[in-house]
Parts: structure tokens; C-alpha cells; sequence
């Protein structure tokens, strides 16, 4: 294989070259769990069609081919991308590189053939079903399968063996995150056309092959599905097929798109015909290209994050309004004249994205501002020209609506197909020819000085301004011709809709005049989002002067009106699903907050940090020198108490984070709580596990790494997050209220107001609300200079904390900070109070004490979560504005108080004080436990054994009122068991350094501990949080086999390990040929297997005595001696086999213990030197330690058991 002029012994992958070197971690962590993901679902999916017979199909044969060519492939490729972003390993070895480049293109050719045979697979059964089982039977799958996976062996071969044959003298870096043929042939010295070639062949026969057939399979499909006469027989036929089109498209569309690029330019022939046209108007302009402002507040660090969210948003314009012309299109039902509107406007929403977006997208992920300038104004057309079109469509839609109510009995007549197609073409039409003129008016103003459009595209104002000459008549035109468009249509709409207002009043019935105007709010809404903002900046224009930032924000309003457009036919699903039609309803609107594209919060804030400017934007952080914060922290506490505060608020995240997992979980897996009250409590979750994740791995690596320092940019991003987080926890809270307070004072309307859909609408109102209020404050706060003190009194980075460091004056931020949190806290709270005040009058006027008390418990939880996030936050901002000052170390507990103590506190409220939760987490386990309990019957046990379960005693002594606190305790205790045992297991299993004898057999006890904690402390819990100590038969011999399994491996494990120290300290030269990874391997393995055997042994002669008397157990979970005490039969010989075992298992170990401590002992003390014994004693004090908590307790209660 080796090329004789090659010089290169290995390859350095580039990667993503845009990627910092301290984001290397996040990268690398993010690729892993892809792979991670993609490992286990494509492994999953083989071994769920291999193990489930019924699966065993044609079609679910090729799913499992493409299912081990997928993990093939992320097998072949992700290991080294994170690789070099974790272990910051970049080299690849020559041979590897074009090895790795064989089964990449080995595996997608495979996978391209997969993807024809499932179009054959999907035609023969769609328009042949007849033909379906004697073509396609799972022996002609398994061969064509076959097939496909040798073929393309012999041509990918062809195709590596013409590489690896050109000399590599030169660059050796490959700029991808792995080998690939486009890659490679760029780092090659000769000549690589002719091997290029052949492989660009190779790549259209293998992608244009299969998809020539694949397109003529589903065009038959879909004229196949088109014969069905009914619709829903059309649906269930294509639905079989759809998903393996989504896949086909996700292979071929981008791979196509690649290969076609690297040979094909396209031009746009029309921008090129009106370029010429537009030459002539040109001659003293000197301006060959414009530069776009676009949002001038946004910092250059932040324009890849702007640019994604506009891409984000342009790729959900795109496809909701194709999916809309489509949909309409092929449905039959649904070509009705309200949704032919409905297409034309989806047509200009998509038309309109596709002129502005690409290029302001360019501008922020390319870094490319300038458009030339005959573009600028084919761009300057298409904007105002389809701003016309859409301005006539809404009118008809007015007309539509007007005519559907207000002269029902006459709309088929009036508006029907043919004539909604007629007008709409004119709509086309008409305004072609005088946005024309504006065009040609505008262009033939000479343009020599100024070129940069204060805008984010091209339109008419922003560019005459730069005109030399005098533009006041074109622009005069623009704005007849503006108003035209604008108020004719908003007129003759206004008028319409004061006579469907009329109307809607005049119907007697609510429910009538509800249905009735449901029809048109959500057109209503759109004509709104449409006309509002332009009138106000038309109006603006010829009144006052506005600044650059508000002018772009308003104008950007009608992006946002094209994505609410775009997707208005989606979120009103009735109308659609229904028919259409002046019958054919869609729901209710939905709120304004939920339409709203990210492009407005942009405009916002940039009209935010250019306020009370004009044309120059001097609000910058071009002055800011500071790189990093300092998190004081608690001044007041002495550093030796940093390791204490730190594993406290290790401890706080654990439970907080177990908490609100277990109830997003145990909620999204219970359907029966999956109900508006407990999707609030999920929603309420999410927003504390974010606050807590945020901020508490932060503060603990504060106090446990004594790194008090922090970026500039992750503490904006933690302000920004922290806060995010709370605002909606406060939304969220006065949903809650709205939720008791509707059912509980009005419970027959309950199921019609307060309904899953509602909910989620509110709470992603909630969501995107506090999106919004949080980002406007950032942003302002990064736009004032940070040029002194970096010392941060706070735990985290918190606004008011962060400001209070800027050079500049603060005292606006800080005023809008005040009014942005007494409006998040006052708003909400209000309502709150006023709810539990309706809430206490109406419990006040039920009769029953008994009724009085269980309604209000439905509150009571809710009411609780409401006091902890308010109280101590009215007091802090009281205290604030009202100059009242507390101590530093005072303010800082009270804020990680009232952030903190709600979010940890919040998942137990809903547990144990929500009655559904709870008894449904009861139901849960006592469920478990009978199936556990009566899966089989007991193949050892005596056939008079009557006991189903065993009840555990625990502590006797223990009054119930203390059974929380206890079961509290040892749920502390579990947490810091199970991850102080991962993570010895884990950093052992990362740290090749520590792969060593010794740490070997640690990692084997921490099996071992943690194996023992989780099979007894789990049910402990239980016990005393739920107050169940009930235990099925089998559930309890299973706990003791495992109990005692992972005790006899502790102790065998103990044994081995003072055989490792007894040779390291008393043989330390023979110590590296003695002990090695591969011997202690080996008896770890004969131990584990040496404790299987026995104990299986002890518990099959348990199992076969009888029990049919008293079945609680003396313990707090299932032993051997406390289960055999209660058989019915004779147990001496048991409890003496049992004492045999237990004195062997502790006694053999503990004897070459006490052997080799004696040992040691002597060899320490013939060291000469006083350091020299201690440290070499000290190697071994740990294990001496763990050895005596492990067998002196034992040892004295087997003796005093059996004395």
C-alpha cells in the first residue's frame, strides 16, 4: 500500500476549525453522547427485530441492515472525532486514514443500495399487494441484502488504491473530523484529476442510481395512493411509506447537494436580464456595492449565534409554508377558497424568506455584509413587491370572511375556486408594474458617497437616503404609492370586520357567537401583525425622525408576520382537518407571544442598546477590558470550611436534580398524571433543574477547586440563564394559581377551560415571555463598558451584581431591571392573591368541615411552592429600593435561599403532598411487589408455604413521626454512597494512570459497595418515606441472595487487598512480577464466581423450608438469619451450614489479613529511619482502616448471635 514519493506518516484532523480550544470539552462530551445514542438505538433495533418473532419481516430485515451500516459507520468515524476533542488527540497514521476513508465510503454506498431495495420493498407492496408475498419474502431480502453489502467492496476498493497510490509530500492536515476522499485528494502532490474522476463516477452511480429508481417508485406510489377513493385510506397507505422517504431524502438531498456543487455554478438568469436593464440607469454612480448594517447593537462574538437563530427561523419558514402549499394541494377536501387564500399567502411567506433571510443569514454566519448593487435593488423589488401582494391577499381574505358571515346563504355563489384563482392572479398582477417604476426611479438617482443600508436588506428608504441627487420625487412616489397599498386594503378590511363584529353581537346564543367569531380571529390576528407595524412606520417617516434601532425593530415586525403566516394553518388545525369551507372553523386564536419569531426579540434589543441615537452607535463594548469575573462568594467564611460548604451544595444539587428528574419522568411515563395540573408541576421542574444546573456546579467548583474566577461571556451566559429560569418559575407560579382558582371556584367549567392543550399554550407563552424580558436586559448590560473592579458579591452571576461593576452609569439598567422583576413578581402575584382569595371564600361557604378541609388540600401544596418563591424575594427587592442594607454574607444566604430552597424542596412537595402523585407512586410500587410476588410459583419452596409477603420491622422504637426524617437520612446517605462508588469507578476507568493493581481492586469494592447499597437502601427509603414495609416473598430472598452476595465479595475483595500491600511492602522488588492488572483480574473474576456459588447454595436450602407462621422480619431489610428464623420446620442445620459459610468467608480472609498486617508490621519496623516507617506505613493505614469497620462489627454479631 505504501506510495513510493510519500512522506507523510500520518494526517492531523481540523475538525471544526471555528471551535475555541476551551470548548474542546463540550464538543467532544456532545459527540460522544451522539454516538452514545446512536450506538444503543441502532443496537436496540437489531436486537429488538432478532429477539421479537413478529418483527421478523422483509421490511424490518432491510431496518436492521441499515441499522448495523448506521452503527458501522458512527463506529468508524465519532471514536476519533472525540478523541481529538477530549484527548486532544488530532494524529491519524497514514494506513489508518485511508482505511478509515474505505469503510466511510464502503458504508454510505451500502447504505444507498439499502435505501433502493426499501423503495422496492415499499412499491411492490403499495402498487402490486397482490405480488407482495411472493416477491418479498424474508429469504430473497436476506440474498438481495447480501448482495448489496459485496458489491461495493470491489468499487471502493478501485477508488482507494487509485489514492494511496499519489505521492503525499505536502500539507498533512485534513480539513474534516475525518478521512474522506474529497479531503485526501486535496493533500496529494500530483496530479489527482484522472482518480478524481473515477471517483466522482463511482458517486453518481452509486447516489443517482438507486435514486432514479427510488423517485420512479414513490411517483407510482403516489399516483397509486391518488386511485384510493377514500381519504382515509389515501393516509393509512402513504404512511406506511413516509418514514422511509423522510430517511431516503435525509441521504440523498445533502449528498447530491455536495457532489453537484464541486462541477455546477448556478446563475440566475433572471437577476442577470434585469441586471442589463438596470445598466442604463447607472452611468454617474460610482457605488458598485452596499454594505448592510443589519442590527448594529449585536457584538461581532455574537453573530454566529444570530445567524443560526435566523437560519433556525428561515428553514421553519420555509418548510411550514411548503408543507401548507402542499398539503392544500393534494388534499382534495381542503381546496376550498379560504385555503387557496391560504396557499397564495403561504407562496408569499416563502417567496418573501427566500429574498431577505439568505442574505442576512450570509451576513452573520459568513461575515458577509456587502451586496452588489444591482442585486440590492432586484432585492429592493422583491421585498416591496411581495409586501404588495400580501397586502391584497389579506384584503380578500377579509372579503372572504365578511361575505361567510355576514351573507352566508350567498357565499357559495360568490366565492367559490374559480373566481378566489381569478382574483388572487390579479393580485399577482397588478402590483408588478408600479413596483417597476419605484425600482427604476430609484436606481436612476446617482449613488457616490455613503454605501452602507441602515437595514438588514434592501428597501426603498434605506437606499434612497444614500442617493446623491435629489431622490425627493421617487421617494414621494414610494410613499403615495405605500399608502395605497397600505390603507385602501386596511379600510375596506376594518369596515369588514366592524360588520362581522355587528353580526357575531346579534347572535343570541354565546357558544354561537364564540364558534362564529373563532373563524376569523386567527385572520384577524395575522391582518394585525401585518398592518400595525407598517402604518406606524409610514406614519413615523413623515411625522418625527425615528432612530435606527426602533425603525429596524418595527420593520422586522414583518418577518414576524410571515412566520406567524407561515405556520397560522397549523396551529388552527380544526379548519384544516375539518374541510374549510364558511363552516369549517378553525380554533380559538392563539396568544400573539407564541407567534412571535426570534427576529423581533433581535429587533428589540438592538433598539434597546441604540436608543437616543441616530446614525452613529456609540453604546459598544469595545472598551470593555475585562476577561474574566471574580465570584466572592461568602467573605465571611474561613477557607477551611470551603470543602464542607462545597459537599453541601454537592449534596443540594443531587436531590435537586434526582428530584425534578424523577417527577418530568415519573410524569411523562404516568398517563394518569398526565393532566394540566402536573404538566404545570413538569414545567415547574424543568425551570428548577435548569436554575439548579446553572448555578450549582459553578459554586461548588468555587469552594471544592478554590476557582473563584469566571469568563466574561459564561457569566453573562449564567446571568442570562439564572434568570431566564426564574421569571418563568414566576409565570409559572400564577398558572398554578389560575388552575386552583378555575377549579375550585368554578369546577363544571374546569374540563372545558383548563385542558392539556391550554396549558401548554400558557406555559409556553410563559417560556418565551420570559425569553424575551431577560434577553433585553442582557444585552443592555452588555453593551456599557467593564473597565474596573471584577469582583462579583455573589455566588453566581446575578444582573444587579454585574452591572454594579460597569464604568459607565448603571442607573437606567438598574431602573429597568426593577421594573422588569416588580413586574415578573407583582404581576403574577396579584393574581395569585387575588385567586386564594376567591379560593378561601368559596372553602368558607362549603358546609362540611370534612369538605372544607379536602378542598383546600388540592391548594395547599401549590400555596405552599407559592409563599417559598415569593416571600424572601418581596423582601429582597423591599430592602433594595428601599435603601434598608443587611450584611454580605446575610444577602448572599437569603438569595441562594429563595433560589434554591424552592427548587430542591418542590418534587417532594408534589410527591408527598399531592395526593394523584402520591397515590399513584403507591399504586406504583405495591404493584411491583405482587408482580414480583406471584410471577411464578417458588420452584424450592415447600408447598405449604402460605406467606405472600414479609413485613420489615426496622427500627421498633421509632415513633412515626420521625419515619420522614429517618427515611430523609438514609436517602442522604444512598446519594453520597452511589456517587462517592461511580465516581472511584469511573475516574478509575478514565485515568490510564491509575490502572494499577491497587486501584483495580477499589474499583471491585466500589462494585461491591455500591451493589449493596442499592439492593437494601432503596427499600429502606421506601420503608419510612411511604410507610410501606412490606416486602414480597420473592422480592425479599432476592434482596437477601444479593445482600450477602456483595458482603462476601467485600470480603474475599479485603482479603486480596492485604496480599497487595503484604508483597509491595514486605517483597517490593518481586511486587511488579507478582501482582499485575492481569492477576488481579483474575481472582477478582474466581471471587465474584467463588460468592455466586455459595450463596446460591445457602439460599436454594432457605427457599426449601416451609413458612407459614409470623413473617416480620427483625430488620430493616432481608437477611439470612432473620428470614429462617421464622420457618416453621427445624433450622439448625441451616443456621450451622449458614455459620460455616459466614466463619469461612470471614474468618479465611481475616486470618491472612491479621498474617500479612503482622508481616507488614515487622518490615516497617526494621526500617531504620522514623520517616521511612511512616510513609511506608502509610500506604497501607487506609486499607487497615476499612478493614476494621468491616469485620470488627460482624464478627461481634455473629458471636454474640450464637453465645
Amino acid at each position: 500500500m505504501d506510495a513510493n514519493t510519500t512522506t507523510v506518516r500520518e494526517f492531523f484532523l481540523l475538525g471544526f476549525p471555528g471551535v475555541l480550544p476551551e470548548y474542546y470539552a463540550a464538543v467532544g462530551t456532545l459527540l460522544l453522547f451522539v454516538y452514545l445514542l446512536l450506538a444503543g438505538g441502532n443496537v436496540f433495533t437489531i436486537a429488538f427485530v432478532a429477539y421479537e418473532k413478529s418483527l421478523q419481516k422483509p421490511t424490518y430485515l432491510i431496518i436492521c441492515n441499515l441499522a448495523a451500516v448506521d452503527f458501522a459507520f458512527g463506529t468508524v468515524t465519532l471514536p476519533k472525532a472525540v478523541a481529538k476533542y477530549l484527548l486532544r488527540d488530532e494524529t491519524v497514521p497514514f494506513h489508518a486514514c485511508f482505511i478509515q476513508m474505505f469503510f466511510i465510503h464502503y458504508l454510505g454506498t451500502v447504505t444507498s443500495f439499502l435505501l433502493l431495495i426499501m423503495a422496492v420493498d415499499r412499491f411492490i407492496a403499495i402498487c402490486n399487494p397482490l405480488r407482495y408475498p411472493t416477491y418479498v419474502t424474508n429469504h430473497s431480502v436476506s440474498i438481495v441484502c447480501g448482495v448489496c453489502w459485496m458489491i461495493p467492496v470491489s468499487l471502493i476498493i478501485v477508488t482507494v488504491f487509485n489514492f494511496i497510490n499519489e505521492p503525499y509530500c505536502g500539507s498533512n492536515v485534513i480539513t474534516q473530523c475525518f478521512c474522506d476522499q474529497n479531503s485526501l485528494s486535496k493533500l496529494a502532490c500530483s496530479d489527482v484529476r484522472s482518480a478524481k474522476l473515477i471517483a466522482f463516477y463511482m458517486a453518481m452511480f452509486v447516489l443517482l442510481g438507486p435514486l432514479a429508481f427510488i423517485i420512479f417508485s414513490y411517483i407510482a406510489i403516489i399516483v397509486a395512493v391518488f386511485k384510493i377513493s377514500s381519504v382515509q385510506g389515501k393516509y393509512k397507505t402513504f404512511s406506511t411509506c413516509s418514514s422511509q422517504l423522510l430517511i431516503i431524502c435525509l441521504y440523498y438531498l445533502p449528498r447530491c447537494a455536495v457532489y453537484v456543487a464541486d462541477i455546477l455554478i448556478q446563475v440566475n438568469i433572471a437577476a442577470r436580464i434585469m441586471i442589463r436593464v438596470m445598466d442604463q440607469y447607472t452611468n454617474t454612480t460610482t457605488v458598485t456595492q452596499f454594505l448592510l448594517l443589519g442590527f448594529p447593537g449585536v457584538l461581532p462574538e455574537h453573530y454566529a449565534a444570530v445567524g443560526t437563530l435566523l437560519l433556525l427561523i428561515y428553514l421553519v419558514l420555509a418548510v411550514g409554508n411548503v408543507f401548507t402549499i402542499a398539503f392544500v394541494a393534494y388534499e382534495k377536501s381542503l381546496q376550498k377558497p379560504t385555503y387557496l387564500i391560504f396557499c397564495n399567502l403561504a407562496a408569499v411567506d416563502f417567496a418573501f424568506g427566500t429574498a431577505t433571510m439568505p442574505k442576512i443569514i450570509a451576513k452573520y454566519l459568513l461575515k458577509d455584509d456587502a451586496v452588489s448593487f444591482h442585486a440590492c435593488f432586484v432585492q429592493m423589488f422583491f421585498v416591496h413587491y411581495l409586501g404588495s401582494v400580501t397586502s391584497f391577499l389579506l384584503l380578500i381574505m377579509a372579503v372572504d370572511r365578511f361575505i361567510a358571515i355576514c351573507n352566508p346563504l350567498r357565499y357559495p355563489v360568490l366565492v367559490s375556486n374559480h373566481s378566489v384563482t381569478m382574483v388572487c392572479v390579479v393580485c399577482w398582477v397588478i402590483p408588478a408594474s408600479w413596483m417597476s417604476v419605484i425600482v427604476l426611479q430609484t436606481i436612476a438617482v446617482p449613488y457616490c458617497g455613503d454605501n452602507v443600508i441602515t437595514q438588514c436588506f434592501c428597501d426603498q428608504n434605506s437606499i434612497s437616503r444614500l442617493a446623491c441627487g435629489d431622490a425627493r420625487p421617487a421617494k414621494l412616489f414610494a410613499f403615495a404609492m405605500a399608502m395605497f397599498v397600505l390603507l385602501v386594503p386596511l379600510a375596506f378590511i376594518m369596515f369588514s370586520y366592524i360588520a362581522i363584529i355587528v353580526t357575531v353581537f346579534k347572535i343570541s346564543n354565546v357558544q354561537g357567537k364564540y364558534k362564529t367569531f373563532s373563524t376569523c380571529s386567527s385572520q384577524l390576528l395575522i391582518i394585525c401583525l401585518y398592518y400595525l407595524p407598517r402604518c406606524a412606520v409610514y406614519v413615523a417617516d413623515i411625522k418625527v425622525q425615528m432612530d435606527v434601532g426602533a425603525r429596524i425593530m418595527i420593520i422586522h415586525l414583518f418577518l414576524d408576520e410571515k412566520a406567524w403566516l407561515s405556520v397560522s394553518t397549523l396551529i388552527h388545525p380544526k379548519g384544516v382537518l375539518s374541510g374549510g369551507g364558511q363552516d369549517s372553523v378553525q380554533a380559538s386564536p392563539v396568544p400573539p407571544h407564541q407567534t412571535r419569531s426570534s427576529m423581533s426579540l433581535w429587533s428589540l434589543l438592538c433598539a434597546l442598546m441604540v436608543s437616543g441615537t441616530t446614525e452613529t452607535y456609540t453604546y459598544t463594548n469595545s472598551t470593555t477590558n475585562i476577561p474574566e469575573f471574580v465570584l466572592r462568594g461568602f467573605p465571611g467564611l474561613p477557607p477551611q470550611y470551603y470543602g464542607l460548604l462545597g459537599t453541601f451544595f454537592f449534596f443540594v444539587y443531587l436531590v435537586l436534580a434526582s428530584g425534578n428528574i424523577f417527577i418530568i419522568v415519573f410524569v411523562a411515563c404516568e398517563k394518569s398524571l398526565q393532566k394540566p395540573t402536573y404538566l404545570i408541576f413538569c414545567n415547574l421542574g424543568i425551570a428548577d433543574l435548569g436554575f439548579g444546573t446553572t448555578t450549582l456546579p459553578r459554586i461548588i467548583t468555587n469552594y471544592w477547586m478554590s476557582d473563584k474566577t469566571i469568563s466574561f461571556n459564561t457569566c453573562f451566559a449564567q446571568m442570562y440563564l439564572s434568570h431566564l429560569f426564574a421569571i418563568t418559575t414566576s409565570f409559572l407560579m400564577g398558572l398554578m394559581a389560575l388552575d386552583r382558582f378555575v377549579a375550585i371556584c368554578n369546577p363544571l367549567r374546569y374540563p372545558a377551560l383548563i385542558k392539556n392543550s391550554t396549558i401548554v399554550i400558557c406555559c409556553a407563552v410563559a417560556w418565551i415571555e420570559s425569553l424575551l424580558q431577560i434577553t433585553a436586559l442582557t444585552v443592555q448590560a452588555l453593551g456599557v463598558v467593564y473597565c474596573g473592579p471584577n469582583v462579583i458579591a455573589q455566588c453566581y452571576c446575578d444582573y444587579v451584581s454585574v452591572i454594579t461593576l460597569a464604568c459607565a452609569d448603571t442607573t437606567p439598567l438598574k431602573a429597568a431591571s426593577i421594573a422588569v422583576a416588580m413586574w415578573v413578581i407583582w404581576c403574577p402575584l396579584l393574581f395569585i392573591i387575588f385567586s386564594y382569595v376567591s379560593i378561601i371564600i368559596s372553602v368558607m361557604r362549603i358546609s362540611s368541615k370534612e369538605g372544607r378541609y379536602k378542598t383546600f388540600s388540592t391548594c395547599a401544596p401549590q400555596l405552599f411552592i407559592i409563599c417559598l418563591y415569593y416571600l424572601p424575594r418581596n423582601f429582597v427587592y423591599l430592602a433594595y429600593t428601599t435603601g434598608f442594607d443587611f450584611g454580605l454574607d446575610f444577602r448572599i444566604m437569603l438569595t441562594l435561599m429563595y433560589s434554591l430552597f424552592p427548587a430542591l424542596i418542590n418534587p417532594f412537595i408534589y410527591c408527598f403532598k399531592t395526593k394523584e402523585m402520591k397515590e399513584t407512586l403507591m399504586r406504583k410500587l405495591k404493584e411491583r411487589q405482587m408482580v414480583s410476588g406471584t410471577t411464578e410459583t417458588y420452584t424450592y419452596t415447600n408447598s405449604t408455604t402460605n406467606i405472600p409477603e414479609f413485613v420489615l420491622r426496622g427500627f421498633p422504637g421509632l415513633p412515626p413521626q420521625y419515619y420522614g426524617l429517618l427515611g430523609t437520612f438514609f436517602f442522604f446517605i444512598y446519594l453520597v454512597l452511589a456517587s462517592g462508588n461511580i465516581f472511584i469507578i469511573v475516574f478509575v476507568a478514565c485515568e490510564k494512570s491509575l490502572q494499577k493493581p491497587t486501584y483495580l481492586i477499589f474499583c471491585n469494592l466500589a462494585i461491591g459497595d455500591l451493589g449493596f447499597g442499592t439492593v437494601t437502601l432503596p427499600r429502606i427509603i421506601t420503608n419510612y418515606w411511604m410507610s410501606d414495609k412490606t416486602i414480597s416473598f420473592n422480592a425479599c430472598f432476592t434482596q437477601m441472595y444479593l445482600s450477602h452476595f456483595f458482603a462476601m465479595i467485600s470480603t474475599y475483595l479485603m482479603g486480596l487487598m492485604a496480599l497487595d500491600r503484604f508483597v509491595a511492602i514486605c517483597n517490593p522488588l518481586r511486587y511488579p512480577a507478582l501482582i499485575k492488572n492481569s492477576t488481579i483480574f483474575i481472582f477478582c473474576v474466581v471471587f465474584w464466581i467463588a460468592s455466586l456459588l455459595k450463596l446460591v447454595a445457602v439460599t436454594v436450602q432457605a427457599l426449601g423450608v416451609v413458612y407459614c407462621g409470623p413473617n416480620v422480619i427483625a430488620q430493616c431489610y432481608c437477611d439470612y438469619l432473620s428470614v429462617i428464623t421464622l420457618a416453621c420446620a427445624d433450622t439448625t442445620p441451616l443456621k450451622a451450614v449458614s455459620l460455616a459459610v459466614a466463619m469461612w468467608v470471614l474468618w479465611g480472609p481475616l486470618l491472612f489479613i491479621i498474617f500479612s498486617y503482622v508481616s507488614i508490621i515487622i518490615s516497617v519496623m526494621r526500617i531504620s529511619s522514623k520517616e521511612g516507617r511512616y510513609k511506608t506505613f502509610f500506604t497501607c493505614a487506609p486499607q487497615l482502616f476499612i478493614i476494621c469497620l468491616y469485620y470488627l462489627p460482624r464478627s461481634f454479631v455473629y458471636l454474640a448471635y450464637f453465645t
